[in-house]
């Protein structure tokens, strides 16, 4: 049975900007990274700040490899060794999320948790013999409810599925990468596709959250095949449409964050109250980290915050956020012999080209042809061959012309078949090459030397801090063991003795009391504004429902209407309204189309396809600008008419 273990949380706080400076907004985060503890006050002169503790917190002076080796080497390395790790970035809009999870990329300084996670994988690689290993990555964005891939088409709406207890996305692209530098490229291509725009808080706010998966498969003679799931999370931020002073779309967006950011809240609070249910269906982010939060994944949740007094309300959010979610627990457990591994499936897939390709050449010698080869000089053995031939014939004086026509084309079909059946070898021998070089050999160096030692050093350190803490926490647990063993065991001489004691044990007691009952009053005032959001939200729908009934009323006579609402159905799956049959309605067709789900082998000219499957897509076609200007002409109220004339032919 998986041994159980509480979410990471890590703080880390920006410094205050001069923005917010000339503002004449103070700093009200102080950091204590001594006891990982975090207190939040309402000035200098606060009598009783917040107090938060948490597995790690950093001030504005740490590091990005700070960050990365406590908070994302751990879990780099567990998914190395065959765990599904997930590494999320959460706070208020401003405060650093993309920047710690993504950094700058040509500067080493200022590379993010995925760009050294890149290296930390390459170098384990590296170090590590007698195994084969298979690396593939993947990009996706939550945009206003909707799943995008970041590395195919950007435009194009993909479903979440759940299939055979795991969640899967359907039609997302996969790449498999060799080096740093490919899977670096990927990530740049996704970014340059994600959604971002300027706000009054942020000049390049992330308008949608955005999923880097990495799929590391290994296998060996000792370690047998082992499958572990890389999950690099960046949120979206928290916003406050009063602070952002978005408007329009990006208002809307706002809302689709904070709604989202929302149902993990719920989520959370659910698992730590211990509900049966968990309610990880009501957005597409809680479905996708379903095994993240309460699952079997080592999880690690970066809580970023802003310092300024202008945003006590976001950073204490921000806190109580991340102080709920290290109270989640998760059960990780290795992935042995997976089901879904496509190493396999690509040394099986060589096999069968290898054969195919030993068939050819067996099928040519038997024809008499020449066996082709790789040496460069095989076209030219060939040409020689049928212009010596061609000479040959030409001179041979014991044949008629008719006679030499016919055996002259006999020789140019055949010289057309051996270049034909050495172009089909070439393309044999290069699938085969492209794919073996996708399989990584371990303790071949990917990274240069120095990064390689350096992150041989890093690891050793990261090794040592991990048995430090885990002493200190044996040695904690020791002596909060031994002091209730005393408590039981103590015995007391009167009951006034034992009177003194025990208030004093009350008094002890009473600001923690005063602590619990200031987080009740928090969580109180975090629900009263979460509320007042909601309802903000629901003020914005109920206009937008206003417009669309107005239209609706407008332009499609009542008894229609009527007909159309029983007739419809709601998909709780795909939370949308259904119609019956309106592929046959109007502007809608649907049409079977072969979609054939590619895995991508990076630095190559192409895709390899290693299955495929067939579903239905629907798809509008396209109209001449006649037809269109047809369409035009019409009155809206008979168009109205006509696009729902398959309502009454049902009724």
């Amino acid at each position: 049975m998986s041994k159980s273990e509480n979410i990471k949380v890590v703080v880390r706080c920006r410094p205050i900007s001069k923005k917010e400076v000339d503002k004449g907004f103070k700093p009200i985060v102080k950091i204590d990274n001594t006891n990982n503890m975090v207190a939040l006050t309402h000035g200098d002169d606060d009598p009783d700040p917040k107090s938060f503790t948490f597995n790690s917190a950093y001030a504005w002076d740490c590091t990005q490899q700070d960050i990365y080796d406590d908070a994302g080497r751990p879990i780099v390395q567990a998914v190395l060794d065959g765990y599904n790790g997930t590494i999320l970035a959460y706070g208020q809009t401003g405060t650093g999320k993309t920047y710690t999870m993504e950094g700058v990329v040509d500067n080493e300084e200022h590379k993010g948790v995925i760009l050294h996670a890149f290296d930390h994988i390459f170098a384990h690689i590296a170090k590590v013999k007698d195994r084969e290993f298979l690396v593939r990555a993947s990009f996706l964005q939550i945009y206003m409810e909707d799943v995008f891939d970041l590395l195919g088409d950007p435009k194009k709406k993909l479903h979440v599925r759940s299939l055979e207890n795991d969640i899967c996305v359907v039609g997302l692209s996969s790449h498999i990468v060799k080096t740093p530098q490919e899977i670096t490229e990927l990530l740049m291509r996704g970014k340059d596709n994600r959604a971002v725009a300027a706000t009054a808080m942020n000049a390049q706010s992330s308008r949608s959250h955005s999923v880097f998966t990495v799929v590391i498969e290994q296998s060996g003679e000792e370690c047998g095949t082992k499958m572990g799931k890389l999950h690099l999370v960046d949120l979206a931020g928290s916003e406050r449409l009063s602070k952002t002073e978005a408007t329009g779309q990006q208002a809307k967006e706002g809302a689709k964050i904070n709604q989202s950011l929302l149902s993990l809240g719920n989520v959370i609070s659910a698992l730590v109250a211990g509900a049966k249910h968990i309610a990880y269906r009501d957005s597409k982010l809680t479905q996708l980290l379903q095994d993240s939060l309460g699952g079997n994944a080592k999880t690690v949740m970066i809580a970023t915050l802003g310092p300024a007094s202008y945003n006590y309300d976001e950073t204490l959010s921000t806190l109580l956020y991340a102080t709920r979610a290290r109270q989640i627990k998760n059960a990780p457990r290795v992935n042995e012999d997976p089901k879904d591994a496509l190493l396999g499936q690509l040394r099986q897939k060589i096999a069968e080209l290898k054969k195919q390709l030993e068939m050819q050449n067996a099928a040519a010698a038997a024809s008499g042809l020449v066996v082709p080869t790789t040496d460069n000089g095989f076209l030219k053995e060939i040409e020689e061959k049928h212009k010596r031939q061609m000479e040959e014939l030409m001179q041979s004086k014991n044949i008629n012309e008719e006679e030499k026509a016919k055996a002259k084309a006999a020789l140019d079909a055949e010289y057309q078949r051996e270049r034909s059946i050495q172009a089909e070898s070439k393309d044999l021998e290069e699938k085969i090459k492209q794919m073996e070089q996708s399989v990584l050999v371990g303790g071949v160096n990917l990274l240069d030397k120095e990064k390689q030692q350096m992150e041989e050093i890093r690891a050793n350190e990261s090794k040592i801090r991990e048995k430090q803490k885990e002493q200190e926490l044996l040695e904690e647990k020791k002596k909060e063991q031994e002091e209730a063993i005393l408590v039981a065991e103590k015995k007391y001489g009167s009951l006034k003795e034992e009177l003194q004691e025990k208030s004093k044990k009350i008094e002890k007691l009473k600001p923690l009391i005063r602590r619990l009952q200031d987080n009740i009053d928090d969580l109180q005032t975090q629900f009263e504004n979460e509320k007042a959001d909601q309802i903000e939200n629901i003020k914005r729908m109920n206009k937008e429902l206003g417009l669309l009934e107005l239209i609706t009323n407008s332009f499609i006579p009542p008894e229609d209407l009527k007909k159309i609402q029983d007739y419809s159905t709601y998909d709780v799956e795909n939370k949308k309204w259904m119609i019956p049959s309106i592929d046959k309605a109007g502007r809608h067709q649907k049409v079977e189309e072969v979609i054939e789900e590619k895995v991508f082998i990076a630095g190559t000219n192409g895709p390899t396809a290693l299955f495929s499957r067939t579903r239905l897509d629907n798809y509008v076609p396209s109209r001449s600008e006649a037809e269109k200007a047809k369409l035009r002409r019409k009155h809206a109220v008979q168009h109205a008419l006509n696009e729902f004339a398959l309502i009454s032919d049902l009724s």
